[in-house]
């Protein structure tokens, strides 16, 4: 088949830009991660160039802002085209690290795409073993072994999970601690910041076409199906190429860097790849890194790079931890309360906008639960009010 799109990036930001609600970058990558959750693990820069390791260009992004930057709204646009995508499986939003294996044991080609709005839904349930089963099967293994109690062992033989998610400031610093940072999980995520949304407007009729949306639609699900048959290793353009490249990772010390994206710093290397294939396959059939592919690449991650401090260095300082023990000590007092109890009771405290964040990071920390429609203390949170301490 002939692709419909000279650029398949480009045809997207012209089926979502002009209609779009969230920044610009958010809409780029959700078009990214679309391709990288397209091309599975069928393609890749293998051990003939790399040496000990082969890279694969799967993705795990997240969108970090406050509620109202439409995060959420700008996933959909993914999940519209990948669900018209022959072969590809959809994992489940809400789900448990052990559920989470199973499905991609049980998926054809050992292959999910993760599109959850709420990164908290992923985690809540298994916290540290979800981040942890995450790390591993980012990191392309030959296969992933992992207990239930209920089936006992399973084994994924190269497993490929590509995620596109999205949180809060405020889910960040109150619930990711300085052990995950260093620990390897926030290394393999791409985490986008966005401050405020590009255009805050409610309709848009002036700039739909509904026909020329469908065509265009139909012209990026083609595209994608062609993606999607793609495999092979990739090979770069030229020898002075990977002289440049090579130069460039040689030159990296995350020593200069602030500890809380020296991590990222130490593996961006691998997100440049990945992102060199996919703006490769963005735009042609043969499996050939350019110098634009390359460049490209590079400079998207630059941008990533730049943005991280306004997510991570909240990480340990959470700004809101006073409000949160309150909050967790009005529940311990006068629970069980509704939402909207805690609401007024907190409607001078100058943070009725981010009420919801922080009874939800309490949720996710096991402080409290919700029960007949509203909260109450948790074991876990009634020794936190009594020893005077949260998290």
């Amino acid at each position: 088949m002939k692709r419909k799109c000279n650029n398949w990036l480009k045809t997207f930001l012209e089926w979502t830009i002009h209609r779009a609600s969230a920044e610009d970058h958010l809409v780029l990558w959700t078009g990214i991660f679309t391709i990288a959750a397209t091309a599975e693990r069928k393609v890749k820069i293998g051990k003939d160039i790399l040496g000990s390791w082969e890279c694969y260009p799967y993705l795990y992004t997240m969108f970090v802002g406050d509620p109202g930057t439409f995060k959420t709204t700008t996933i959909s646009y993914a999940e519209e085209l990948l669900f018209r995508v022959p072969g590809l499986t959809e994992g489940s939003h809400i789900n448990t690290q052990a559920n989470l294996q199973k499905e991609l044991v049980e998926s054809p080609g050992h292959s999910l795409y993760l599109t959850v709005g709420e990164f908290s839904d992923l985690v809540r349930k298994s916290g540290v073993e979800m981040y942890e089963w995450l790390t591993s099967t980012f990191d392309g293994k030959r296969y992933i072994k992992s207990g239930t109690i209920v089936r006992g062992e399973e084994f994924v033989e190269k497993p490929c999970l590509n995620m596109l998610t999205a949180t809060t400031p405020i889910w960040v610093a109150t619930n990711l601690t300085q052990e995950q940072l260093g620990g390897g999980f926030n290394a393999r995520l791409i985490t986008l910041f966005t401050a405020k949304p590009k255009d805050r407007k409610l309709f848009f009729r002036e700039v739909v076409d509904e026909d020329r949306l469908k065509m265009i639609e139909d012209a990026l699900v083609h595209d994608l199906c062609i993606i999607n048959e793609l495999e092979g290793n990739f090979k770069f353009e030229s020898k002075k190429l990977e002289d440049e490249l090579e130069a460039w990772f040689v030159a990296i010390d995350s020593a200069k860097y602030h500890s809380s994206i020296r991590s990222f710093v130490d593996r961006k290397h691998v997100h440049v790849l990945k992102l060199a294939m996919i703006l490769s396959l963005a735009e042609k059939d043969e499996l050939v890194i350019t110098k634009e592919n390359a460049d490209g690449a590079r400079e998207l991650i630059a941008f990533v790079e730049k943005e991280l401090p306004r997510v991570f260095s909240s990480i340990g300082k959470n700004p809101y931890k006073g409000d949160t023990m309150e909050i967790l000590k009005t529940v311990y007092e006068q629970g069980p309360i509704s939402i909207e109890d805690l609401n007024v009771h907190f409607m001078g405290a100058g943070i009725s906008r981010i009420i919801g964040d922080l009874v939800q990071s309490l949720v996710d920390a096991d402080l409290i639960k919700m029960k007949s429609m509203k909260f109450v203390i948790t074991d876990r949170g009634k020794e936190l009010v009594e020893k005077g301490r949260l998290g």
